[in-house]
């Protein structure tokens, strides 16, 4: 089983790289891979050019890491998990199911879930999910009209206080 994490450059703070250990101390089996933000590059450019263009046009470096982890995770499978996400026991009854794994990040009430405009009480993680390769959640036409265009955001507006579904939104509609 692959996992897949990323840092902007090749250094990660000591506290980043005690809990990057701890999933392959705890998942013996588990192959790491690491991106640091120019492996990420060369690697849109190499697996996926058709995103490519998008990727480079995102504004942000948090934006190109996260559209990054959803095009990994769509590539080869696996896992991807934030660095600053420490594993507690061993995964291995998650990396024998097929399909993909997302966690929740947040539960709205109703009352907010009103006032921010949203359909479902429960906004989805970005900061740690598994899936197949080609999983087809990962591959939505929202992603690709992203690509096609090419569209670059100038007066983006963050829809919650949770950095993680408002990146999604960006990307999953």
């Amino acid at each position: 089983f692959l996992l897949h994490q990323t840092w902007k450059t090749a250094d990660a703070p000591p506290e980043l790289a005690a809990w990057s250990a701890s999933w392959t101390r705890l998942n013996p089996g588990l192959e790491r891979r690491f991106y640091d933000d120019e492996a990420c590059l060369d690697f849109v450019g190499r697996e996926l050019p058709a995103y490519l263009d998008a990727y480079k046009l995102l504004p942000f470096p948090i934006q190109k890491a996260d559209f990054f982890r959803y095009l990994v995770v769509y590539r080869h499978g696996g896992l991807y998990a934030d660095m600053d996400m420490e594993c507690l026991r061993p995964m291995a009854p998650f990396f024998a199911m097929s399909g993909a794994l997302f966690s929740i990040e947040a539960r709205l009430t109703d009352r907010r879930r009103r006032e921010l405009g949203y359909r479902r009480p429960a906004q989805v993680a970005n900061c740690i999910f598994a899936a197949e390769a080609g999983h087809p959640f990962l591959k939505t036409p929202n992603i690709d009209a992203l690509a096609a265009r090419g569209v670059r955001f100038t007066r983006a507006y963050v829809q919650s206080p949770v950095c993680g579904p408002s990146r999604m939104s960006y990307y999953t509609g």
